[in-house]
């Protein structure tokens, strides 16, 4: 009984050893935010010409306003040309993209079938002498004005890699939709922001990213995982490219506004994560060990922190393992945890001062605990099976702003 308690103490140490470090590291990213908001910059001509890649299956729904908000960008017209890759669509998409003035390439091919695939393929097909750079969207996105000003004055200062603000459009319409719009403002902000402030590193997030035409021309496209984002960001990191976020910009997603709706979603999110962080997290941080390279040591940490939810689940499973050992040491490892807990529910709650509605999302957090404890089901349904090739998609909804 003696050794199983003390197999029990030096586990939950460990735990809260990591989770003191993990949140330490959130607060001190978060910190750099707040203390170092970037201000707003003068106005500068359009002088870098994009194209605007679109990888669509089956979107007919919701690829109008995406490519309506596409016309609307505050760029000149001259300067960025859309192309939307039909992928394996058996709907109207095709046609929907062709009468908004896109360029159409539709792809048929029943083995390589998936979101990678179409952007390896879309990439090899386009003429990047033609451009200076490539700007990837998700069919169901909706985009900011300023959404190519901003990429231009980065590209301009030299860089090469950018990642836009990722934010939910319909976040008004559901409990749902309104905390994922609040857990967005601090992965977004206290997050991102704060690591570019730091000036480390970004992950690559699906939408609203931008590639230099030259660095695309070296580096070919060669992510096929539900996590091709992330798993190209990676790729990059090893051969010392960074990413750079860009919080001035914005691209919208439309979010399901059920719980059951967002069962497929979240499942796919979180099984292509957990399954690219098994891959991954040993040898990034071995090469980073042995290359003396501190970018890519605090990358494999940062990808352990990619869910904020499993620092909770971990901490409260810490807490009651600590509760099962009776003596003055399990009370220690007791209020460690509790103040570790509070540390957690401070940080995520700071999304409150972000937020433009502060008393609703008062209001919204106090049934956080709920939507946890969905969350917590639906990644432990993840862990059953690998990868699937191909498009998982999410059902659509008719949502509104």
């Amino acid at each position: 009984m003696q050794l199983l308690i003390w197999i029990i103490s030096v586990l939950v140490i460990l735990l809260f050893a990591f989770l003191s470090l993990a949140i330490f590291y959130l607060f001190l990213l978060a910190a750099f935010w707040w203390l170092r908001r970037p201000g707003t910059s003068g106005k500068i001509p359009p002088q870098k010409r994009f194209a605007i890649l679109i990888p669509a299956h089956n979107e007919e729904a919701v690829i109008t306003q995406c490519l309506k908000s596409v016309q609307n960008l505050n760029y000149y017209e001259q300067f960025y040309q859309t192309f939307v890759i039909a992928d394996n669509c058996s709907d109207a998409t095709a046609q929907i993209a062709q009468e908004h003035r896109a360029t159409i390439w539709e792809r048929q091919d029943s083995k390589k079938r998936g979101k990678g695939f179409a952007l390896a393929w879309g990439l090899a097909r386009l003429k990047l002498e033609d451009f200076d750079a490539v700007v990837i969207l998700d069919a169901d996105c909706i985009v900011r004005e300023n959404l190519l000003p901003a990429f231009n004055q980065r590209l301009l200062l030299g860089q090469q890699i950018l990642q836009a603000c990722d934010g939910i459009h319909n976040f008004r319409q559901s409990f749902l939709t309104y905390l994922l719009y609040l857990g967005n403002l601090v992965e977004n902000f206290l997050f991102y922001g704060g690591r570019e402030n730091l000036r480390l590193s970004s992950f690559l997030r699906g939408t609203g990213m931008c590639f230099s035409a030259a660095l695309l021309q070296r580096q070919s496209w060669e992510s096929f995982s539900e996590t091709e984002d992330l798993e190209f960001s990676l790729k990059l990191l090893k051969e010392g490219i960074s990413v750079n976020f860009v919080p001035e910009t914005c691209v919208l997603a439309i979010q399901p506004t059920k719980f059951q709706t967002a069962y497929t979603q979240k499942r796919r999110w979180a099984k292509g994560t957990f399954s690219l962080i098994r891959r991954n997290f040993t040898k990034l941080l071995g090469q980073g060990i042995r290359k003396w390279k501190f970018s890519m040591v605090e990358a494999a940490f940062a990808l352990l922190l990619l869910s904020r939810p499993l620092l909770i689940y971990l901490n409260l499973l810490g807490i009651f393992l600590a509760l099962a050992i009776f003596s003055s040491k399990g009370q220690t490892l007791f209020w460690w945890g509790i103040v570790l807990l509070l540390a957690q529910t401070l940080y995520l709650g700071s999304s409150v001062f972000l937020a433009s509605d502060k008393i609703k999302a008062l209001r919204s957090l106090l049934l956080a605990p709920f939507y946890l404890l969905w969350l917590l089901l639906v990644q432990l349904t993840s862990l059953k099976g690998g990868e699937k090739p191909g498009w998982e998609k999410t059902a659509r909804e008719n949502a509104k702003a």
